[in-house]
């Protein structure tokens, strides 16, 4: 993926509101679902997001091959993310 749809993309979900759950398809085939604002935190060119199984996973543009909404809204269970030490948008 080219590194300013990267970018735009990303901010673009992150900053929806209500917010949805969005997937991030990687070029080796897995699928990154982020299922809150909290777990996803922009570094530079680069994003670190966070999965409710405890994985964090950091992404530039050239491991990506897709972002795209699954139209589910913030899980409730991501609101643990608070306790993980990730930035929060309530910090």
């Amino acid at each position: 993926m080219e590194r300013d749809n990267f970018i735009n993309a990303l901010r673009s979900f992150y900053r929806e509101r209500p917010f949805r759950q969005f997937d991030i398809e990687l070029a080796s085939g897995e699928v990154v679902r982020v299922v809150h604002p909290d777990a996803l935190a922009f570094v530079g060119p680069r994003a670190v997001v966070m999965t409710l199984d405890g994985l964090t996973h950091h992404l530039d543009h050239q491991g990506v091959v897709r972002i795209s909404s699954t139209n589910e809204p913030a899980s409730a269970a991501a609101h643990g993310l608070k306790d993980s030490g990730l930035p929060t948008t309530d910090n």
